[in-house]
């Protein structure tokens, strides 16, 4: 679950969710379970996934920002499904690996809880949160 960040007056303000939740799906693994620096890492892993949960009022278009830090040497994405529904990729410019930066992308959501997952895309990047405004 998130955390409510404080928003503007008469609006709710954005929900941030530390990348806690990094699970192995079915299939070869280097580790169980990696940990970034508050938060999942998809780093080194061949199938994981990161995957939060979320609640907004109303449907429509959201703005998804992920908090990250990619040292590959080159730009690193992941795949973004939202409600078992590909919603495209998250890309993570080089920033290295203790510089901490924010990619974002809209997603839309439906009213009431829904499921954000980042699967392996390509290089790595270590996230540290997911927030929805």
């Amino acid at each position: 679950m998130g955390e409510r960040l404080p928003g503007r007056p008469g609006q709710p303000g954005p929900v941030r969710g530390r990348a806690r939740r990094a699970e192995p799906l079915p299939g070869p693994l280097e580790r169980r379970r990696c940990l970034g620096r508050q938060g999942g890492r998809v780093r080194r892993l061949r199938r994981l996934v990161v995957e939060n949960s979320v609640f907004v009022p109303v449907a429509g278009g959201y703005t998804l920002h992920v908090g990250y830090a990619n040292g590959s040497g080159a730009a690193a994405s992941h795949g973004l499904v939202v409600n078992g529904n590909n919603q495209g990729s998250v890309s993570y410019p080089v920033t290295g690996w203790d510089n901490w930066q924010q990619s974002s992308v809209q997603v839309t959501l439906n009213a009431g809880w829904n499921t954000i997952r980042l699967t392996k895309g390509d290089l790595y990047t270590e996230v540290d949160y997911l927030e929805v405004q």
